[in-house]
């Protein structure tokens, strides 16, 4: 099913969440709590701040233009945040400095 979706704090959470649960073993997997059967073009950025500015530095961006059902922003959560090549993986400690976007 395709159809206008507009991102919203929901879908960044849920990366969060994905994210979180990555490192906390013991943690369970997170649900989406927006419908999953819906597709659309699907971002996942991550940004750090920095320390002493308010400056957000790249950390990790995967994304495509093909419509990709909304289920598939766990598997974008974590690819951006660990597999982008042009960047570290994103560790545990850096989670609190961490700001998402999941652009529509």
């Amino acid at each position: 099913m395709s159809a206008n979706v507009v991102a919203d704090e929901a879908h960044c959470l849920y990366a969060f969440d994905v994210l979180a649960a990555h490192f906390h073993a013991d943690q369970p997997e997170p649900k989406p709590p927006f419908p999953v059967d819906v597709a659309c073009p699907l971002f996942v950025t991550w940004n750090k701040r920095m320390s002493r500015s308010m400056q957000l530095q790249l950390r990790g961006c995967i994304g495509c233009l093909k419509p990709l059902l909304l289920s598939s922003i766990r598997d974008y959560a974590l690819t951006s945040a660990l597999r982008d090549r042009r960047f570290p993986p994103i560790e545990l400690r850096e989670l609190p400095s961490l700001h998402c976007t999941v652009p529509p």
